[in-house]
């Protein structure tokens, strides 16, 4: 492994899915900003670790149209202060453990892009 890195000491790389390389990938949702517990998290955690969600009050939750990144970069920081009173944005009562897994996926395919360019590998 030492001599695959060799040349890239000091540099790292990560999959981070704010990078317009990555977010493009992900849901309408995400790339809406207004994804703080909404669909695109809730799918997630729906997909991986169910009993973690509460379906009763998930299903009742109505859609926060709020951007969080639009507001953090407006200098907005809180929830109350954003219009996101139950501390959430997006639309929770939407996510499906087939998105969840679909996203989680490519979730996955991000970390093994990033890790196989690092490596200098085909990606």
């Amino acid at each position: 492994m030492r001599a695959v890195l060799t040349g890239r000491e000091g540099k790292v790389s990560y999959a981070c899915p704010l990078t317009k390389k990555w977010a493009r990938t992900l849901s309408t949702e995400f790339k809406s900003g207004a994804c703080h517990a909404g669909q695109y998290e809730t799918s997630i955690v729906m997909a991986a670790a169910p009993e973690l969600v509460d379906e009763h009050v998930r299903t009742t939750l109505a859609a926060v149209p709020v951007s969080l990144s639009e507001k953090l970069a407006a200098g907005v920081n809180t929830f109350t202060a954003m219009g996101m009173e139950l501390a959430y944005a997006g639309a929770p009562a939407s996510a499906t453990v087939e998105e969840g897994e679909q996203l989680i996926q490519r979730l996955a395919e991000m970390v093994v892009g990033e890790v196989r360019e690092a490596l200098g590998l085909p990606v």
